[in-house]
C-alpha cells in the first residue's frame, strides 16, 4: 500500500466512523430511543448545550471506538435481516441491547 493508498483509506475510515456516530444514523434504528430523548435535559436545556447519542454512547479513544464499531456491526445487521427490524422486536430486545452500551 502505497503512502496516498493509506491516507485514502484512513480518511475514509474515519469518516465512517464520524458518519456512523451521528444522532441520524443511530436514531435510523434506534428510533423509539431517540424519540424518548428529545423531551430530556439531553435533547433541549436552558444553556443551548445538547448532549447527542455519542457523547455517551461512542467511546473516544481510536481503539475503543473501533470495537464497539465492530459490535455494533451485529446490531445493524439484525436490523438488516429483520431480527429487531419492528417497534416491537426491537422492545423485545432492549434489554440485551442496551447492556452492550
Amino acid at each position: 500500500m502505497t503512502l496516498l493508498q493509506g491516507h485514502f483509506f484512513g480518511g475514509a475510515f474515519n469518516t465512517a466512523l464520524e458518519l456512523s456516530s451521528t444522532e441520524e444514523f443511530c436514531g435510523s434504528c434506534h428510533k423509539n430511543v431517540y424519540q424518548e430523548m428529545k423531551p430530556t435535559i439531553h435533547f433541549t436545556n436552558p444553556s443551548g448545550v445538547r448532549v447527542t447519542c455519542h457523547d455517551c454512547h461512542v467511546p473516544h479513544k481510536l481503539t475503543d471506538k473501533i470495537a464497539r464499531k465492530m459490535q455494533a456491526s451485529k446490531e445493524i445487521w439484525a436490523d438488516l435481516v429483520g431480527s429487531i427490524d419492528t417497534p416491537e422486536k426491537f422492545e423485545a430486545k432492549d434489554r440485551e441491547l442496551a447492556g452492550h452500551e
